[in-house]
């Protein structure tokens, strides 16, 4: 591109945007915008609720209970079925998600003993620090 080309280039755009300025149209004022006007003491506004949100969402917390071992044994191979990439890699973390997963007021009796169940089953392979699993598929 030559001199000439360039210049001639550079002051089309200059004058492009000009008109571009020119032909641009804003928008209204606050006052005039719908969402701001006044209503009237008259007007009936009714609002629609949503009577099956309402519903499916309890207002309290359920709390999970868990009967016996062999239920919370298969909470927590469901637990880690689902969570597929981000499964506990330590013993320890894996005590705490079954802790989480199954109830947090178990006494420590019950979660050691889901934890041995599922070592002693070979879902769980322990690895001095580090945890490897051999889950069913989903």
């Amino acid at each position: 591109m030559c001199r000439l080309d360039r210049f001639l280039f550079s002051k089309m755009s200059v004058l492009m945007f000009v008109f571009f300025l020119a032909q641009k149209t804003y928008s209204a004022s606050i006052e005039e915008m719908p969402c701001f006007n006044q209503v009237s003491a008259n007007t009936n506004i009714t609002i629609s609720t949503n009577e099956a949100l309402r519903e499916s969402k309890p207002a309290i917390p359920v709390v999970k209970t868990i009967g016996s071992v062999d239920d919370m044994i298969k909470t927590a191979i469901n637990d880690l079925i689902r969570r597929k990439s981000s499964r506990p890699g330590t013993p320890k973390t894996l005590q705490n998600t079954i802790r989480a997963t199954c109830g947090k007021d178990l006494p420590a009796s019950s979660i050691n003993a889901v934890y041995e169940s599922l070592v002693k089953s070979g879902y769980v392979k322990v690895n001095g620090e580090k945890v490897t699993y051999a889950l069913p598929t989903a």
